[in-house]
């Protein structure tokens, strides 16, 4: 079962690096981007060299045209 939700996380390629978005990563395990983005905000402010090597704060579009937070995870 933990391979089939690793597989569907959706391993992409930026900047020559593989990542994982936030709101894959909410949308594979059934939880709220709100909740996950709140706890890796949580994470990435307890050690701040572990969160620039480990988490991009980017944006996409949402589906009403408007711009959204997110993190690229390096797996």
């Amino acid at each position: 079962m933990m391979n089939k939700k690793l597989m569907a996380l959706g391993v992409t390629e930026r900047n020559g690096e593989a990542v994982v978005s936030s709101r894959d990563i909410a949308r594979v395990f059934g939880k709220n981007h709100a909740h996950v983005m709140r706890d890796i905000r949580i994470i990435a402010a307890e050690d701040d060299q572990f969160n620039q090597s480990n988490f991009g704060l980017v944006e996409y579009q949402d589906n009403k045209g408007e711009k959204r937070p997110e993190y690229l995870l390096n797996p």
